[in-house]
C-alpha cells in the first residue's frame, strides 16, 4: 500500500494534504490501529481476530477525523484521534465476535423439539359435582 487512504481523504473531502492527514491516514497508523484493535479484542473476549478491512477502518477513521479534527497538528492529536477511533471500533468488533461465537454454538447443536400438545378435552373424564367431604 502506498498511503492510498491519504489521497482518498483529500479527494473525497476536498482537502489539501497536511501533516495531520498524512500522519492519521498513513499506512503505518492504520496498521497500529489494527494491531491495537486485535489486542483489545483478545484481552476482552479471549478470541483472536484477523486483520479487519482497511476500507471499513478508513470509513470509521474518516468519521472520527471529520467530527473531532482540530486545525493544528501535533503528535498528541494523532494519538487522540486513534483513541477515538478505537472507542468506536472496539465495541462494534467485540459485539460481532461474540455474536459469531454464539452463532457457531447454535448451528453445532440440534434444536430441542417441542413437546406434543396435551389434550384438554374432558370427554372421558368424570366430573365430581358433589365432593365427598
Amino acid at each position: 500500500m502506498t498511503n492510498r487512504f491519504v489521497k482518498e481523504v483529500c479527494k473525497t473531502q476536498n482537502l489539501q494534504i497536511d501533516p495531520l492527514i498524512s500522519a492519521f491516514f498513513s499506512d503505518s497508523n492504520m496498521q497500529l490501529i489494527q494491531k491495537t484493535l486485535k489486542n483489545y479484542i483478545k484481552t476482552s473476549t479471549g478470541y483472536t481476530i484477523d486483520t479487519q478491512s482497511n476500507s471499513n477502518l478508513f470509513v470509521v477513521m474518516l468519521w472520527v477525523y471529520t467530527n473531532f479534527n482540530k486545525p493544528c497538528y501535533n503528535s498528541k492529536q494523532v494519538s487522540h484521534l486513534n483513541a477515538l477511533t478505537l472507542e468506536e471500533l472496539v465495541p462494534m468488533v467485540r459485539s460481532n465476535v461474540l455474536q459469531y461465537v454464539q452463532y457457531l454454538k447454535d448451528i453445532s447443536t440440534l434444536p430441542t423439539p417441542i413437546e406434543h400438545g396435551k389434550s384438554t378435552n374432558m370427554t372421558n373424564q368424570q366430573i365430581i359435582l358433589n365432593p365427598p367431604w
